[in-house]
């Protein structure tokens, strides 16, 4: 009998997403189940919705359904609290041991969320200069993420989501040369 292993991925890479409004901050790989921890974002008093139809779509075409929720009400309309930030976990179906990637598929409309080509695994970065952003967002609760762009990028269609967890906020950033850069705290 083998023992029971599970891989975890931290702030796994993707390919493309068609939403802001929720992340996926840490997949856990089980012989049991896939677990995906996410992070749903909006203005406070706002909703947010997820369909139990949900599914996740392995590379290999082999679909995975949703099996439950833990800490959201699926097929409802959730509030979103002060802070502007909801986190909880969908258990899945087991992925298998071959999946390189997955998308995670809300529906088949257009509206629904998708997050496509999801690693699992993470990617060496061969960028020669690695830098830890770390800090601290004081006298604003409300805030729920920092916005990472280049100096000069547009912010409504390029740059990197950095969560902020009860005030703190950690990014590890990787580039193949000195460039400028700029933050902004949303909401």
């Amino acid at each position: 009998m083998g023992i029971a292993q599970t891989r975890i991925i931290e702030r796994p890479d993707f390919e493309n997403t068609n939403t802001g409004a929720i992340e996926i901050s840490k997949i856990e790989l089980k012989d049991s189940e896939t677990v995906l921890y996410i992070d749903g974002f909006g203005k406070p008093n706002d909703w947010i919705a997820l369909s139990s139809k949900t599914y996740l779509k392995g590379k290999s075409g082999k679909t995975y359904k949703f099996l439950h929720s833990e800490g959201f009400e699926m097929d409802k309309q959730v509030i979103m609290p002060a802070s502007g930030t909801v986190s909880f976990k969908l258990h899945m179906k087991t992925l298998d041991k071959k999946e390189t990637s997955f998308d995670f598929i809300e529906g088949e409309s257009s509206d629904e969320f998708r997050i496509l080509g999801i690693k699992t695994f993470k990617i060496k970065s061969t960028a020669p200069i690695h830098c830890k952003i770390k800090g601290e967002v004081i006298d604003r609760p409300e805030s729920n993420r920092l916005i990472l762009l280049k100096k000069g990028e547009d912010a409504r269609v390029s740059g990197k989501y950095i969560t902020i967890r009860n005030g703190k906020f950690e990014y590890h950033l990787d580039c193949n040369n000195l460039e400028g850069i700029c933050t902004y705290i949303l909401r």
